[in-house]
């Protein structure tokens, strides 16, 4: 009976990263408060208005918000590993830098 109440949790995990698409980090920069990587492939969903042409590969988070440091964490572990993520924007981007900034980040 206990399995019955998880199967429909798991059936929502797995279709909601069934949409989703995994990135690679592949570079990582961290600038005074602000952390921006790449990731490959393209991004496959619209960046918002506010993306500068030349950072549409590139995410960032700033250092400053609240619970950036676990964003911070997750990321440089996927990074050094290069497991891939999950990633989901806040779309909006991070004020003058003309990058997309990260809501979520999981791993599968």
């Amino acid at each position: 009976m206990k399995n019955l109440f998880l199967l429909p949790l798991a059936f929502a995990s797995t279709f909601g990263l069934a949409n989703s698409q995994a990135y690679l980090i592949t570079e990582f920069q961290v600038s005074n408060n602000l952390v921006t990587f790449k990731t490959q492939p393209q991004k496959a969903t619209n960046t918002p208005s506010c993306v500068d042409e030349n950072n549409k590969d590139s995410w960032a988070i700033s250092l400053n918000d609240h619970g950036s440091n676990n964003l911070y964490s997750l990321l440089l572990g996927a990074f050094d590993s290069q497991t891939p993520v999950y990633l989901t924007s806040t779309e909006q981007c991070i004020p003058e830098s003309g990058i997309e900034k990260l809501a979520t980040v999981s791993v599968n």
